[in-house]
């Protein structure tokens, strides 16, 4: 079953000039006015060419959200982002951008981790001291 409601352009020759003749698609039957079956169908294109506007953008699932709790989450982030980049999906600047911010998070997790390994040491050296 079709997903469009109403009446279908179908090819039928007419005989006389060799022209299809537009025809109901559930009786048939022949259609006075093509256009008109064609307008329920396909919606109106616009007058005007659309000239530097930007159109918006379809729906979609929601955009995924990266977790990034370890240094190699951070790096597979970054080499997704590499990966778009390469392939043209995602500008060069805002790929810049968000290698940047990435590589902050990398910084923040390294020295978080460095700090508690730093904390255990100083914690075990100080059990000892006398």
């Amino acid at each position: 079953m079709s997903r469009f409601r109403g009446t279908v352009l179908m090819g039928a020759a007419d005989g006389a000039d060799g022209l299809d003749v537009p025809q109901d698609a559930q009786s048939g039957t022949e259609c006075a006015n093509g256009a008109a079956i064609t307008a329920e169908i396909a919606p109106a294109r616009p007058e005007k060419p659309l000239k530097g506007q930007l159109l918006a953008p379809a729906p979609t699932s929601r955009p995924r959200r990266p977790v990034l709790q370890t240094l190699p989450d951070v790096r597979r982030e970054m080499a997704r982002v590499y990966r778009q980049m390469r392939h043209g999906r995602i500008d060069t600047q805002d790929a810049t951008r968000m290698t940047y911010v990435l590589s902050q998070i990398a910084k923040i997790i390294e020295t978080t981790q460095l700090d508690a390994r730093i904390e255990a040491v100083e914690r075990a050296l100080g059990s000892r001291r006398p």
